[in-house]
């Protein structure tokens, strides 16, 4: 491994959980927004 390689690895390993994070907050927000919406549509 070069610096540059392990440094490029080390970004990658942390920017990966906040990934997850990312597209787990978006799903409950898509969730949020399908819930509320056929909410209204019931009422």
């Amino acid at each position: 491994f070069t610096e540059t390689q392990l440094s490029d690895a080390r970004d990658r390993l942390r920017s990966r959980p906040e990934d997850e994070e990312d597209q787990k907050r978006r799903r409950h927000s898509d969730y949020l927004d399908w819930w509320t919406s056929s909410k209204k549509k019931r009422d």
